[in-house]
């Protein structure tokens, strides 16, 4: 398999926060799989390196070459030169090694590629390297870098991968959720005490005078506006119910006066450091940007908002689980392994397509609202755009106006339901904000199918059931609001577009142009394209009965399907699924229909894999 190393060297010292690739440094090791993935090199070539350099052996050589300290690669011996005699490195007047271009004359210092070494920090050189037979790290030293590893993994990379896609399981993803299942509930707590007592033999027991250090340290590192947003997501993580998030502790509380909010941002940043932010499922380390704070039993289910029940997990591996459970989890991970190149193929352009159509699009219109061109733009293009169209638009808009503007577009607002004339805040599982002048409001709670229930409740235990339920969520403004909110913005006195004596112009009720531009027509090229080879795709799929997708099929045409769908749709009633009228009935059927959905995919894959 062919890739670029040189660019992956590149990439990497890119996406290192201080620019120093560092083997010894667990996050630096993550960003460096990540982009060996994105190139498409095998996994087994990937875990190989990354093995090497976790286990830095004690022949390992170390040369000072251009402006930093190399590992020399195993093929290249201590004078520069390759093991086949092929020069490699030659030092110069100063004793220093130089890459070479191989031709007579032809010595000049510079960046080695990654063909030829790999940069580390020449303080990471193992104690039996060091000159003068320097006495080893003692354990507080030790303890430090492990904290200063844990401390990288909460400095957010300069990029992170953004857009769809962005949260798409791997095949590896796939195969350790799979072994996780497996798991009993004790061998999974078993797995987690595991991490949190290796990662307590290199730092001890973790202190509030730790947590303070940490936070001084990141505060220093991040600078205040970066620290501030970091703090917030901390806090967030998880998405607990609001009562952890305000408020301060009651009287005859161990905590007594101290903020619920603060406190829970510290014991997020002890769980993290207890547990080195490492994925019980796959035993790796996730950066604390990348990583989601997951209750092991979840609080839907009587699970605690602590330490004992969190852990932590890639984003894209807990966005896949989802509210799902077990069996449900179990049953998507074999839907998922028996999909077919095409569909795979499928999915990946999908995404592709979805972020090159928004970054294409938002370059245009940001490019048209500073340049004064109006070009493709009225009232009736407006309103015949779709719904990702209208929303590249907006963001564009938005751009350019910048957030705090008055002129700024909102996609999203809070859920909100009318009583007396007045809208109230409510919560996504439907609990009403109480209004303590209107007990009207107090145990109001939104059904499933939109109405208003109430129930007898105080002031106080409708607030409590408020604070209680999960925090609302923005609730995505509608496809047709959003179109509206941007016509009115482009043909008011705000609109970006100047005639020559600078008064505003308004984009026209009927385009004035009948030739679309050139980037207008290879952008919608482009996009059309893109959409015919996935069209393409699906065609084949549809005509391949081993497909994912005809196997899903199948099990939906299967009486039995028909029939639990019906009677949990009977048992669910007005409450639908999520507060079914019949509770015990709908639990039962629900579980009987997963396990045998899951039986059914079960059937498939060994079908499959005797027939392959």
């Amino acid at each position: 398999m062919s890739f670029n190393l040189n660019s992956l060297w590149l990439d990497w010292r890119a996406k290192v926060p201080d620019g120093t690739p560092n083997p010894d440094n667990a996050y630096h090791l993550v960003l460096l799989k990540e982009l060996c993935f994105k190139q498409g090199i095998d996994k087994d070539i990937i875990d190989n390196v990354i093995l090497v350099l976790e286990k830095e052996g004690d022949d390992d050589k170390y040369t000072s070459v251009g402006h930093g300290y190399y590992k020399l690669n195993k093929d290249i011996g201590p004078d520069g030169k390759g093991k086949d005699g092929t020069p490699t490195f030659e030092k110069d007047d100063n004793d220093k090694y130089v890459e070479t271009d191989g031709g007579e004359g032809g010595e000049k210092e510079k960046e080695p590629t990654k063909q030829t070494s790999i940069k580390v920090n020449p303080y990471d050189k193992k104690d039996d390297d060091k000159e003068g037979g320097e006495e080893k790290k003692n354990p507080q030293s030790k303890r430090e870098d492990t904290i200063n590893k844990v401390l990288d993994l909460f400095v957010p990379a300069d990029e992170q991968q953004t857009g769809a896609g962005r949260f798409a399981m791997t095949q590896e993803d796939v195969d350790d959720y799979k072994d996780w299942l497996k798991l009993t509930s004790e061998e999974r707590e078993a797995k987690q005490k595991e991490i949190v007592e290796k990662q307590k033999e290199k730092i001890g027991e973790v202190s509030e005078t730790d947590i303070d250090d940490f936070e001084t340290r990141l505060l220093e590192k991040l600078g205040k506006e970066k620290f501030k947003s970091l703090m917030s997501s901390i806090r967030k993580k998880g998405d607990p119910p609001s009562k952890y998030l305000k408020g301060k502790y009651p009287k005859g509380h161990p905590k007594e006066g101290q903020g619920i909010g603060r406190d829970r941002e510290r014991q997020v940043i002890r769980h993290y450091l207890e547990t080195g932010g490492v994925n019980p499922m796959n035993g790796k380390p996730v950066p604390f940007s990348e990583a989601q704070l997951d209750h092991i039993t979840s609080l839907d289910h009587g699970g605690k908002d602590g330490g004992e029940n969190w852990m932590w997990m890639e984003a894209r591996i807990n966005q896949f689980k989802g509210s799902l459970t077990d069996t449900e989890v179990e049953s998507k991970l074999i839907e998922r392994d028996l999909k077919t190149a095409n569909e795979l193929d499928r999915e990946t352009s999908e995404a592709e397509l979805k972020n090159w159509q928004t970054q294409a699009e938002i370059a245009y219109w940001e490019t048209r609202f500073e340049g004064n061109n109006i070009a493709n733009l009225s009232v009736e293009s407006i309103d015949s755009m779709n719904a990702d169209e209208v929303t590249n638009l907006v963001k564009a808009w938005n751009r350019y106006v910048g957030e705090g503007d008055p002129r700024y577009i909102a996609r999203y607002g809070t859920r909100k339901a009318e009583v007396d004339g007045k809208q109230y805040p409510i919560t996504r599982d439907g609990a009403m904000q109480p209004d303590k002048d209107n007990p009207n409001t107090w145990g109001i709670q939104k059904q499933p199918d939109g109405t208003l229930k109430k129930t007898d409740m105080t002031y106080e235990e409708a607030l409590a059931a408020y604070d209680d339920a999960r925090a609302s969520g923005g609730a995505k403004i509608g496809n047709e609001e959003v179109k509206e909110n941007i016509t009115i913005a482009l043909t008011g006195v705000q609109s970006p577009f100047k005639d020559d004596e600078g008064n505003s112009i308004t984009i026209p009720t009927k385009s004035e142009e009948d030739a679309i531009d050139e980037e207008l027509e290879a952008i919608q090229g482009e996009k059309a394209e893109r959409k015919q080879y996935i069209k393409d795709l699906q065609k084949d799929i549809r005509a391949n009965p081993q497909s994912a997708d005809n196997l899903k099929k199948q099990i939906e045409k299967d009486p039995e399907y028909k029939k639990y769908k019906e009677d949990m749709k009977k048992a669910a009633g007005k409450g639908k699924a999520k507060k079914p009228d019949n509770p015990e009935e709908y639990a039962r059927l629900k579980k009987e229909y997963d396990e045998w959905r899951l039986n059914k995919w079960r059937g498939w894959q060994s079908l499959l894999q005797k027939n392959n």
